[in-house]
């Protein structure tokens, strides 16, 4: 009986003690296990931060390339590129057509003849110009707000200004005009943008914010 005992004590002891080891090499490995494991983790992490950076740095230079592009592109293009080509043109057509006065007109239709088409040089003058009055104009545009038309755009486009005009007749105070212009924009053959045709509207309210969603 108390050799039955003694072996069963011994299996006890022979257990506990297996169970006991196998505790202290998890202690011991833990640290081991853990540091491993963040290490791995900490290589993922660098890994992906190599590849975000790489992203980044992809992505800024192709808006660099993107920004130094020129007027010229395709006539099927229809980037943010080309609006805003469009958008220039519009600009500096007006700066000369709108920024004037009796003594200069001359001048300043001279510096707008490059952004007219041949149908249109010589051929778009403001309103007062080929009037019968030979009176003293001055004009200078204060504001300005486009919405360019590009649905299916093919080398054509429309675009509508919102311009605030500043206005004096003979030297009197000058006042206010608001005009709605819409410019036809056509490519020439070095698919460069220049207006073809203008309308123009005299509006006596503010163009509601929904005209240029």
């Amino acid at each position: 009986m108390k050799k039955k005992n003694s072996a069963v004590i011994f299996i006890l002891v022979s257990v506990l003690s297996f169970i006991l080891g196998v505790l202290i090499a998890l202690n011991y490995l833990q640290p081991v296990l853990k540091e491993k494991e963040n290490s791995t983790l900490l290589s993922e992490q660098k890994a992906n931060q190599e590849t975000i950076n790489s992203y980044v740095e992809e992505n800024k230079l192709l808006q660099e390339e993107l920004d130094s592009q020129e007027v010229n592109l395709p006539k099927d293009t229809r980037s943010e590129v080309e609006f805003k080509n469009i958008e220039k043109v519009a600009k500096a057509f007006t700066d000369g057509f709108y920024t004037n006065n009796s003594d200069n007109i001359q001048e300043k239709m001279d510096s707008i003849q490059e952004y007219l088409t041949p149908k249109a040089k010589g051929k778009i003058v403001p309103y007062w110009v080929e009037s019968n009055d030979k009176m003293t104009v001055e004009q200078s545009k204060i504001s300005e707000k486009y919405y360019v038309n590009l649905e299916n755009v093919l080398g054509e486009a429309t675009v509508t200004g919102f311009l605030y005009v500043s206005t004096s007749y003979e030297e009197d105070k000058p006042f206010t005009v608001r005009y709605l212009v819409q410019m036809d924009l056509k490519k020439n053959d070095n698919n460069v943008w220049q207006v073809n045709e203008i309308r123009e509207t005299v509006t006596t309210n503010d163009v509601p914010e929904r005209f240029y969603e």
